[in-house]
């Protein structure tokens, strides 16, 4: 599959980890890398094709055959000092207790041998606003809480003040920058939300995603961002590290307003379908109910009345 066919959240995640990696590397070398948490997703491997990847998680995954995959608890992983060129670890860290994140981030470091890619959503202050309408709209159109949003408000979101007090502590060379913006997100992951309930609009969401994937990512940039990318050196980092960056500049904003309003109108036109679905299945069932109710009444009155007649019958 082509990378920009990607689910634009994760497209976000990995073709900024693959640009990092790429401008830390030398053109001819194969890298070994090791992704914490991967969960059962594995796309890295179709954005670092030529790289030997190993894929952790804390627990089991459903994977084909061909995966390398190892369970493992990323605050004691069983690899020794520098085994892996790069340690990549996104949209993890916001689902470790807060206790023991500090443990994670030292592990992962450990076993680096150039460089610990570190990326996660971040409370700016703003974003554990902008998680909860985009969570709301899960609930409004699936009836429950979506599983991860939750857990980013029970575990609650790091800030980077307090990711990099844990670096600074580390004393080790880093750089940060943000990508992401907020009400982009929101937008998108909304219409996720929305193709889940209403399957129609998967093709117009896979649309949205490759349009995002191709002509906006670079410049979703600027402003208050969902995600905040460290990289965690052994050495002095390069400037390549930040070539991951680039500088928003406006010719997609209106494409972005457009998206934006139109995620708003479908997630209310499906709602009100389910709402209207709703009633009329209750109409249908309260109608089934009456009918069956006069039903089971003339049943009655017939075998009152042929009682009747049986008793006038008897008395005569």
């Amino acid at each position: 599959m082509s990378i920009y066919l990607y689910p634009f959240d994760q497209f976000q995640r990995y073709f900024t980890v693959a640009k990092i990696v790429t401008g830390l590397s030398s053109l001819d070398s194969t890298q070994n890398v090791l992704e914490v948490g991967a969960n059962a997703h594995c796309g890295l491997r179709e954005f670092l094709p030529n790289a030997n990847i190993t894929f952790s998680d804390i627990e089991e995954q459903p994977l084909a055959e061909d995966v390398n995959f190892i369970r493992a608890d990323a605050t004691n992983l069983p690899f020794s000092d520098n085994e892996f060129d790069f340690v990549i670890s996104t949209d993890v860290l916001e689902h470790v207790p807060v206790e023991i994140r500090k443990n994670f981030i030292n592990e992962c470091h450990r076993v680096a041998k150039v460089a610990f890619i570190l990326a996660c959503p971040i409370d700016n202050g703003e974003t554990p606003a902008i998680e909860m309408v985009a969570n709301e709209t899960f609930r409004r159109l699936h009836g429950q809480d979506y599983i991860w949003l939750q857990e980013h408000q029970e575990e609650g979101l790091p800030s980077i003040e307090s990711i990099n007090e844990i670096i600074e502590r580390m004393d080790v060379p880093f750089c940060r920058f943000e990508h992401g913006r907020l009400d982009w997100w929101q937008a998108l992951i909304q219409m996720h939300f929305i193709k889940e309930a209403e399957t129609e609009m998967r093709d117009t969401c896979a649309k949205m995603d490759e349009y995002y994937n191709r002509y906006l990512y670079h410049q979703d940039t600027g402003g208050a961002c969902y995600r905040s990318f460290w990289v965690l050196g052994k050495d002095e980092l390069p400037d390549s590290c930040l070539a991951a960056v680039e500088s928003a500049s406006a010719p997609h904003l209106a494409e972005m307003k457009v998206y934006q309003s139109m995620c708003s109108a479908i997630e209310n036109m499906v709602y009100s379908t389910q709402t209207l679905n709703g009633l009329l299945t209750q109409h249908k069932e309260a109608s089934q109910a009456a009918a069956q109710e006069a039903e089971h009444s003339k049943r009655e009155a017939a075998g009152s009345k042929q009682e009747a007649e049986q008793s006038r019958q008897n008395a005569e």
